[in-house]
């Protein structure tokens, strides 16, 4: 009794190295480019009724401040686990609705060519597939599709577009926006 007592402790005292969201294991810490990031928050997209996929943030250092996150020019993940197949078409058309409805006109416009770039990046998109987001300041934000590169778009400004979708005035659901915010 006394030894499955201190293994009990033991067990609950030690981290978690995951969570579990919608059925998907989303790990605490990742790394991306020698530097440990950990998990800001994760949730589920929903559209309707369906459950498309487990979003997830992730950031050096926790942080609930949706424009502190989106302005900070600092490693970050936005993760997306898909849950639901979705073809590029509407995969493509939902980031950019994103886009639109965060962005003003002046500043979609400028980022056009980069976000033609982003959009070529995507294939159709199958239950079980992982998209990475992966940001590095100077470098830009690489698009990694089930631990695949698919290419680079360069740009700070470009980032902060991207995390809008998700963090911005008008997110794709505020639901979404509150679990990567942590809260």
């Amino acid at each position: 009794m006394r030894i499955t007592s201190l293994f009990l402790m033991l067990i609950l005292a030690m981290p978690a190295l995951a969570i579990e969201v919608a059925g998907v294991e989303v790990s605490n810490k990742i790394t991306i480019g020698g530097e440990t990031l950990t998990l800001n928050g994760a949730g589920i997209r929903s559209k309707f009724i369906v459950k498309v996929y487990v979003g997830s943030l992730y950031l050096a250092k926790k942080q609930s401040n949706a424009k502190a996150v989106i302005d900070a020019d600092v490693k970050s993940r936005i993760g997306m686990q898909l849950v639901y197949s979705v073809g590029k078409k509407k995969m493509v058309a939902a980031l950019n609705d994103g886009l639109e409805k965060n962005l003003d006109a002046a500043t979609l416009a400028s980022l056009k060519p980069r976000v033609a770039r982003f959009n070529a990046m995507f294939p159709d998109l199958r239950d079980g597939d992982h998209v990475a987001l992966d940001y590095i300041p100077g470098k830009g934000t690489e698009v990694v599709i089930n631990g695949a590169s698919k290419g680079v778009v360069k740009g700070a400004d470009f980032n902060r577009a991207l995390k809008s979708i998700w963090l911005g005035k008008k997110p794709v659901t505020g639901d979404l926006k509150e679990a990567m915010l942590g809260q």
